[in-house]
């Protein structure tokens, strides 16, 4: 299933996109059919992994607040990767961009596949570039990309630290730039976008 969901809109300043609306009424019925099942719960392994699914499911609604409401509901309040992942996702998009930080530097990548080590990387570049730390936001977005980056965003990501780059390294810029410019693989707006900015 991985750590973050297919659907995507891509903005000028967020590295995964937004919810994308139209997808709302399948979220609706995902949290609608979570909340029948939870009061027939008895297990406690299966209610924390109900509330960390309710968790996720109004991250992707883009209710930030309830989603860390049932982060929190677990009795053992456990740190999977994933409720870490998500938990830092939803601290970030309320402000709470330090906290999202401090939550990830608890995070044991060790456990992780390559691509949910590149994703989590991502997600401390866009913290990063939201707390307007450029050198940092740029070293994570690259390890991104190093570490297997998935294709749905890989060559997203290349135009953006190709783009934020071209202010601190130009010529480093430009391969960027080109991969995505040059790439048979990449939606014509990226493309488009890639060929501007080597103007």
């Amino acid at each position: 299933e991985g750590m973050v969901r297919e659907e995507i809109i891509w903005l000028p300043n967020s590295l995964f996109g937004v919810h994308d609306f139209k997808y709302e009424k399948d979220v609706e019925a995902a949290i609608l059919k979570l909340l029948e099942i939870l009061p027939q719960a008895t297990d406690s392994d299966f209610k924390n992994s109900l509330y960390f699914k309710l968790g996720k499911a109004y991250c992707l609604k883009a209710d930030y607040y309830t989603a860390l409401e049932y982060f929190a509901l677990s009795k053992k309040n456990l740190l999977t990767p994933e409720i870490i992942f998500w938990k830092s996702r939803a601290l970030n998009h309320i402000g709470k961009e330090q906290l999202a930080l401090q939550l990830l530097e608890k995070l044991s990548t060790d456990s992780l596949s390559k691509e949910d080590k590149s994703i989590c990387a991502a997600h401390k570049a866009e913290i990063f570039l939201q707390l307007d730390n450029l050198d940092s936001a740029i070293f994570y977005l690259e390890k991104a990309l190093a570490n297997s980056a998935p294709k749905k965003y890989k060559k997203y990501w290349q135009l953006k630290v190709g783009e934020r780059l071209s202010i601190k390294n130009p010529d480093k810029s430009v391969g960027y730039l080109h991969q995505v410019a040059r790439s048979n693989t990449a939606p014509s707006e990226l493309k488009l976008q890639a060929e501007i900015e080597l103007i």
